[in-house]
C-alpha cells in the first residue's frame, strides 16, 4: 500500500459525500481510505458504511467521541501505507490529487511534502501563497520550518504528505486532550526527524470556508483556553527535549514557537470577542497575556515580519492589539 488517507469524522453528514466522492475516481490498489467516526450523532456513520460496503479501499472504524486528535491517532494505528495524507470531512481533494503526489515523489522519496491550500467557498477560490522549496541541508530545512511556523503555514496536517515509517519509529502522534494548536505540535514533532523537505506551489487540497465554527474554531472560555494551550506547550516541549537534533536547530524552532506565543495574545482576544466578552474583559485578558509573554523573556526570530507582531505585545500596546484582534474576529465570524 502506497497511501493511507485518514479522515476523522464528526457529525459531517452534510459534507462527507462530497469529500469521499472526490476520492472515488482515484482509488486503486495503492490507496486505502481510513474513515474514523468519532462518535457522530447524525447519519455520518451510515453514509461511511455505505461507501465501505461498495468499495474495498474504504475502511470504516468507530470510537466514542474523544476528539479529532484521538481520531487521527486511531487512523495512524490502522494505516498500512508508505505515506499518510490527512483530509478533513468537510473538505475535498482535486480529481488528480494522487497523480500530483506521485509525480512529486518520482523526483525523490521525500520525507515531508507541504502544499498550499485552496480556500474554497460558494463563489470563489483562492490559493494560499507558498514559495517552492527543496533541500537536504539541515540549516536550510530548519530555517524554512521556522519561517513556516511563524507564518502559520505548518499548523494544519491537511495538504501535506508524511512518511508513516518516521511516525512509527519516533512514536509521533497528536497530543490527546488538546484541541488548540495540536496540529502544529504534531507537525513540529514530525519535522524534527526529517532528512529532506519539499514545499510546492501547486495544490491538491480544497479547504472549504464556511460560516460555521469547526472543532478548531469553537469558542471556549478563557480558563479552557489556558488549559488547552498548556497541554500543547507541554507536548511540544517533550518533543523538543527528546529530539537528537543539534541545539542550533532546536533553538530556531523554539524562537519561532515563541513568536507564535505572541500571536496567541491576538488569538485569545479574538476568541474572547467571539464568545461575546466585553471590551473590559478583553483588555484584561490582553494585559494578563502580555505579562506572561514578557515574564518569560523569550527570544524571537530576527525578521521584520516577526517584529510587526511581537513588538506590540512586548510593549503592551493594548489598544493596538485589541484593534487587530477585533479585525480578526470580524473575519472569523
Amino acid at each position: 500500500m502506497k497511501y493511507s488517507v485518514i479522515i476523522p469524522i464528526y457529525n459531517a453528514e452534510k459534507s462527507i459525500k462530497r469529500c469521499l466522492d472526490s476520492l472515488l475516481p482515484q482509488l486503486n490498489s495503492d490507496v486505502e481510505i481510513i474513515l474514523v467516526n468519532d462518535g457522530s450523532t447524525d447519519t455520518s456513520g451510515e453514509i461511511c458504511k455505505e461507501y465501505a460496503a461498495k468499495n474495498r479501499s474504504f475502511h470504516y472504524y468507530e470510537q466514542t467521541n474523544s476528539g479529532v486528535s484521538v481520531a487521527r491517532n486511531t487512523g495512524i494505528e490502522k494505516a498500512t501505507g508508505e505515506y499518510i495524507v490527512f483530509i478533513d470531512s468537510d473538505d475535498y481533494v482535486s480529481k488528480d490529487a494522487f497523480l500530483q503526489i506521485d509525480q512529486v515523489l518520482s523526483e525523490c522519496e521525500y520525507d515531508f511534502i507541504i502544499t498550499p491550500l485552496l480556500f474554497t467557498d460558494k463563489t470563489s477560490e483562492r490559493k494560499e501563497s507558498m514559495i517552492p522549496f527543496f533541500s537536504k541541508d539541515m540549516d536550510a530545512i530548519f530555517s524554512k520550518i521556522s519561517d513556516l511556523i511563524c507564518r502559520k503555514q505548518i499548523n494544519a496536517p491537511i495538504g501535506k504528505v508524511y512518511r508513516r515509517e518516521i511516525m512509527n519509529i519516533n512514536h509521533i502522534c497528536f497530543p490527546e486532550g488538546c484541541s488548540i494548536a495540536e496540529d502544529k505540535v504534531f507537525n513540529i514533532a514530525y519535522a524534527l526527524h526529517i532528512q529532506n523537505l519539499r514545499v510546492l506551489d501547486d495544490s491538491f487540497y480544497h479547504y472549504v470556508v464556511t460560516s460555521q465554527d469547526s472543532l478548531s474554531r469553537s469558542v471556549r472560555s478563557a480558563e479552557e483556553l489556558n488549559e488547552q494551550f498548556d497541554i500543547g506547550s507541554k507536548a511540544l516541549d517533550e518533543a523538543l527535549c527528546s529530539s537528537n537534533l543539534e541545539k542550533k536547530y532546536l533553538d530556531r524552532i523554539r524562537e519561532a514557537e515563541n513568536f507564535c506565543c505572541c500571536i496567541q495574545v491576538y488569538s485569545r482576544a479574538k476568541r474572547m470577542k467571539l464568545r461575546k466578552a466585553t471590551k473590559e474583559e478583553i483588555f484584561s485578558g490582553i494585559r494578563n497575556d502580555c505579562k506572561e509573554v514578557n515574564k518569560k523573556k523569550m527570544h524571537y526570530p530576527k525578521t521584520n515580519y516577526c517584529r510587526k507582531i511581537y513588538m506590540p505585545v512586548k510593549l503592551r500596546q493594548y489598544w493596538l492589539i485589541y484593534k487587530v484582534a477585533m479585525k480578526l474576529a470580524e473575519r472569523a465570524s
